[in-house]
């Protein structure tokens, strides 16, 4: 039953000033740990402390809407202001969930599992932080399941210059380096190491690239590991996986002639910046033979015409007028056949049927008047006055 009242539900008022207090902690303990070195374990327990208060206030706001509903309460402005603030708390920590339950339990990543790069200087750690050393066949096992494509990188160049591009990559990449020792052939390999703290909540990892010589070129390995947490969420293999690209990037675009080994495959993929006098002399093949006029259709591509390499120009001579050089005989192409016409067929003979010419009556002479003519004279009659019957018999 609804009453209709002025009294405010208290537990709303609650609500809303719990949700606010967890949201100011939260906020106050990320700026203090990333900009004041605040401890890293004190600083996760003020924001698992911030967590629990918005999860408390939402209960509380909650519990206000039954009332309000129940007994027509006051303080609906400030239950729904504690449950907005709440869940937008809340959701921070829930949208890693899905990484949490798909990814291995794993806070260490490197290229070589059997013999990792071991740190040195970063092997001091503080209190309540995961040890220096790794973790073993176990985690070897999960990274190889999890990460199949995190492997270590073989460039045809002197260890000493990759050595130099690979610190050159990690100043750009704005990593604090805070030992680096140049590889110095087979007795030492070249070590670089370095901490990458995190954007948000500044949280520092750890971070070794080796550099080892081989027998032809060099082999480059790193190494990402969390100081504090048993899962990185898949924040190391990330972290490694750019570091190998910009490598590869700048390793592959190098001057010189090199050759690159993906850390996705595992063979050498050669590359050469420069090309030789005898190699721009060849005259690459077209890609494509030009067909004959008379097959040529409509709205089909021009076909490429081949390329021809040009050597170096040599500044050091003298400017001289350039000779024209000989071009090798190209193939000979077929000359193109005219297309064939057809035949041409005899007229045939068509009937020409004449319509029927229609003759128009000739218009009719006007009738003149006919001029009277005279009376016919009686035949004579055999009868004559005078004479009586004796000449009628005589005529008989």
């Amino acid at each position: 039953m609804l009453l209709t009242g002025t009294q405010r539900c208290s537990f709303a008022d609650w609500a809303a000033r719990l949700a606010f207090f967890a949201v100011q902690l939260l906020i106050v303990a990320i700026a203090l740990h990333r900009f004041a070195g605040l401890a890293t374990p004190v600083a996760l327990n003020i924001a698992a402390l911030a967590f629990a208060i918005a999860a408390l206030g939402m209960l509380m706001a909650f519990v206000s809407f039954v009332r309000i509903w129940r007994e027509g309460m006051g303080g609906l402005t400030q239950a729904v202001f504690a449950m907005l603030l709440g869940i937008g708390l809340l959701a921070w920590p829930a949208a890693v969930l899905p990484a949490y339950y798909a990814l291995p339990e794993i806070n260490d990543i490197t290229t070589d599992v059997t013999t990792p790069p071991e740190f040195v200087r970063l092997a001091a750690r503080p209190k309540m932080a995961n040890p220096a050393t790794y973790g073993g066949s176990d985690i070897a096992e999960l990274q190889t399941e999890a990460y199949p494509d995190i492997r270590p990188i073989k460039v045809l160049r002197p260890a000493v210059e990759a050595f130099e591009i690979t610190r050159n990559v990690m100043e750009k990449r704005g990593l604090r380096i805070i030992t680096a020792v140049a590889p110095a052939g087979d007795e030492r390999a070249g070590v670089i190491e370095a901490v990458d703290k995190t954007m948000v909540l500044g949280f520092d990892d750890d971070l070794i690239v080796r550099v080892t010589t081989l027998e032809e070129g060099s082999r480059i390995d790193v190494r990402s590991a969390s100081r504090f947490g048993s899962h990185d969420f898949g924040r190391n293999a990330i972290r490694v996986r750019e570091l190998l690209k910009q490598l590869n990037a700048r390793l592959d675009t190098g001057s010189g002639s090199t050759a690159l080994l993906s850390p996705t495959t595992s063979a050498f993929v050669a590359h050469s910046a420069e090309i030789t006098e005898d190699e721009a002399a060849t005259v690459l093949p077209p890609s494509r033979t030009s067909p004959p006029l008379g097959s040529r259709q409509r709205g089909s591509r021009t076909p490429e015409l081949p390329v021809r390499a040009t050597a170096p120009i040599d500044k050091s001579r003298p400017a001289a007028r350039a000779k024209p050089t000989p071009r090798p005989a190209e193939q000979a192409r077929p000359k193109p056949q005219p297309r064939p016409t057809p035949a041409a067929a005899a007229p045939k003979k068509t009937r020409v049927v004449r319509a029927p010419e229609v003759r128009r009556p000739a218009p009719a002479p006007k009738a003149t008047p006919a001029a009277p003519q005279p009376a016919a004279a009686p035949p004579p009659s055999s009868f004559q006055p005078g004479l009586g019957g004796h000449a009628q018999s005589r005529n008989r």
